[in-house]
């Protein structure tokens, strides 16, 4: 009787054994999934943190893109304006420029019967 006991004890203690080494197997493998989709989460956070780093990045250059061409039209229109200020201005000095010409061509009249008044009264002297 009492080596039945011994035999069973014995039996129960390899099966208690067993089942330990299975559950601490069990318990190492989970350890390793649990480092393993700790370390996939930080990776994923990593990716994550650099795709908005990116997105932030490439936002900014879509803005200085957009300021760049409103900037390049402001200035193509400003100098549109320009250009047509300095039509207006070379139309006005060609206006006063042919009003100048025809005073001085009256002039250049007026003084030429001057001339001839001044000649002749010294002739009459």
């Amino acid at each position: 009787m009492l080596k039945e006991i011994s035999l069973l004890t014995t039996k129960k203690i390899d099966q208690c054994s067993d089942q330990l080494y299975e559950n601490q197997s069990i318990s190492n493998h989970l350890m390793v999934q649990r480092d393993e989709f700790l370390n996939y989460y930080i990776k994923s956070q990593i990716l994550a943190m650099a795709l908005v780093k990116d997105r932030a990045r490439n936002t900014q250059m879509q803005a200085w893109g957009r300021w760049f061409d409103k900037r390049r039209a402001m200035n193509k229109l400003d100098l549109m304006r320009e250009i047509r200020d300095a039509a207006y201005l070379h139309a006005n000095l060609k206006a006063r420029e042919a009003e100048l010409t025809k005073k001085n061509s009256e002039l250049k009249n007026e003084n030429l019967e001057l001339k001839v008044f001044r000649d002749d009264a010294a002739v009459v002297r």
